[in-house]
């Protein structure tokens, strides 16, 4: 509240634990958390987000235990939300699923995006919303108490059927009441289906470990074993680690526009010239 006095811009909903923003695991990880901002009185306000965890998690489980996932950051534009809260605040939601999902601002623009966004002017009433990751899980899943899923169901920290097909509980859609006979099967299911789809690890690593990195992991740093090569923007791109230089990352508008000139070389439609 001190800081919104200050700045031209309101926080919606602060900290609003997400349904379904969890790691599972027979220990679950603390739950994430949704915001959702919009600008108020400035023309010259925006804002940006920092990259962790926007495609990679950044904390992994222990002992059988889920990562968190990476959770998107959406936008509503083509909205004033003050205006709406003003005249109609029954349309106002307060979390990013009803408000995806629902679209109740009419003529708005809704658009998702991974978390990693650049520096953007926000117009005044748009919607900006995150999700925070959530804390690793810890233990295999299937060895969660069956009531403790249901006591997460209860309090809205995970949907029915995320919890049905994560946990592999079974339970009456209505009363709740866990049927441990059936829950026991599924599980026994499970873990002979995680057999069968599984390959040894000789076999395994063969097909994971790479030369280099993928081309999609710019600025990876070193790879592998090997700690003499600094690779610096892609696989062909890359430095004496002994003797370090400065490296300038390529403008991503220049990424973009080389990404789409491959896309139409690809299809015969570049030409022998840029047009």
């Amino acid at each position: 509240e001190l800081n919104e006095e200050d700045v031209p811009f309101l926080q919606l909903v602060s900290k609003k634990m997400t349904r379904d923003a969890i790691a599972p695991g027979k220990y679950r990880g603390g739950q994430g958390y949704t915001m959702i901002v919009a600008t108020k009185d400035s023309e010259q306000w925006g804002f940006m987000t920092t990259t962790q965890g926007a495609k990679i998690p950044p904390i992994q489980g222990l002992f059988g235990g889920y990562a968190c996932g990476c959770y998107p950051l959406s936008k509503v534009k083509g909205v004033d939300v003050y205006d709406v809260l003003l005249n109609q605040p029954e349309k106002f939601k307060h979390s990013i699923e009803e408000i995806m999902n629902e679209r109740p601002f009419e003529g708005a623009a809704y658009t998702t995006h991974h978390m990693g966004m650049g520096f953007e002017i926000s117009k005044r009433g748009e919607l900006f919303m995150i999700s925070q990751g959530a804390g690793a899980g810890y233990g295999d899943l299937l060895e969660r108490d069956p009531a403790g899923v249901i006591r997460d169901i209860e309090e809205g920290l995970i949907s029915p059927g995320v919890a049905e097909r994560l946990y592999k509980v079974k339970f009456d859609p209505v009363t709740l009441a866990i049927n441990q006979e059936a829950t026991d099967a599924a599980r026994d299911a499970e873990r002979k289906a995680r057999i069968a789809r599984s390959v040894p690890y000789s076999e395994f690593i063969k097909s994971w470990n790479k030369p280099t990195p993928p081309s999609h992991l710019q600025y990876f740093g070193c790879w592998g074993d090997d700690i003499t090569k600094l690779y610096m923007g892609s696989a062909d791109k890359f430095r004496d680690a002994n003797t370090p230089r400065p490296n300038y990352m390529t403008h991503p508008k220049d990424v973009r526009i080389a990404e789409l000139e491959a896309r139409l070389a690809a299809l015969g439609a570049m030409g022998s010239d840029k047009q």
